[in-house]
């Protein structure tokens, strides 16, 4: 069986006219940061919480937000403290201990307030990943046993026929050649040790008894069997939009140096001049 990852890194086919967003505040849990391996741990597409927001957990998320941080940065916590946090977050919407719960996810149902929407994809990654009620139907008859859909609504009693995916999956490490797999004694994170230049390579590890055509792999995210694949694929030509799929015997990542502060300068003035740029000139197209 060939497995594929999901590649999300398309951002030329942005849907503008498609932005579901959260009714009111925009609530989401905070960032991790781990001082030990020196990583930030933000968001993963796959795991949004949209379901309805507990009171109790919108009373502690405004709490967090309370704290004094930059403007427009997100709330960061510890490693230690993020674990505790899960756990609370876990117990007040009864979640089970295959769900998963990751720093930087936004929390609550999505709404386009629109009055009419016709998307020209059946699946679309933007945020996350959404798929129309064609694509759902087509997916599901796969009989996957770890998904979950949430409707896209557009007022609190009605929704749209697009739905948000959840993969209900703790990750797994997949198998690899040129490296070993390292784990972080604070953060629990995991990272590839390998010499510098070395091609490292993947392979899916054994899933078990139980079957399963999505699977979140440690440093390779989303992967989709041959059959996922095949079933969007007869879809038709364009309705995969925002994603490509790679088969995972043909990923291939190498570890590099680490730049010099002389480098890393050089990029930072970089990055902060294409960013000023694009804030000068990247307008979204008008909406009809």
């Amino acid at each position: 069986m060939e497995y594929y990852i999901v590649d999300t890194s398309l951002t030329d086919e942005y849907d503008w006219d498609f932005e579901p967003t959260q009714r009111g505040v925009r609530l989401y849990l905070p960032q991790v940061y781990c001082p030990h391996c020196r990583k930030t741990y933000t968001g993963d597409f796959t795991a949004p919480l949209p379901e309805p927001i507990p009171p109790a957990i919108r009373r502690f998320i405004r709490a967090l937000e309370q704290r004094p941080r930059e403007p427009l940065s997100f709330v960061t916590v510890s490693p230690q403290e993020f674990r505790a946090i899960e756990q609370r977050v876990r117990v007040a919407y009864g979640f089970p201990p295959e769900r998963r719960i990751v720093p930087g996810t936004d929390l609550g149902p999505l709404y386009l307030l629109r009055q009419r929407f016709e998307p020209h994809w059946q699946v679309y990654k933007g945020y996350n990943l959404f798929f129309t009620g064609k694509a759902r139907q087509a997916v599901e008859q796969l009989n996957p046993s770890n998904l979950l859909w949430f409707p896209v609504w557009r007022t609190r009693t009605r929704h749209w026929d697009i739905w948000q995916l959840v993969v209900v999956e703790q990750k797994r490490l997949p198998a690899i050649e040129g490296g070993q797999w390292v784990q972080c004694p604070e953060c629990g994170g995991w990272s590839i040790d390998a010499p510098y230049d070395v091609p490292i390579r993947f392979a899916v590890p054994e899933v078990g008894m139980e079957f399963s055509d999505f699977l979140c792999l440690e440093g390779l995210g989303l992967v989709v069997s041959e059959r996922v694949v095949e079933v969007l694929a007869g879809l038709g030509h364009g309705s995969v939009r925002g994603l490509r799929f790679v088969p995972v015997s043909e990923v291939e990542r190498r570890k590099v140096p680490p730049p010099s502060e002389e480098e890393l300068r050089r990029i930072e003035q970089a990055f902060e001049k294409e960013m000023e740029e694009a804030r000068r000139l990247i307008m979204p197209p008008p909406f009809e």
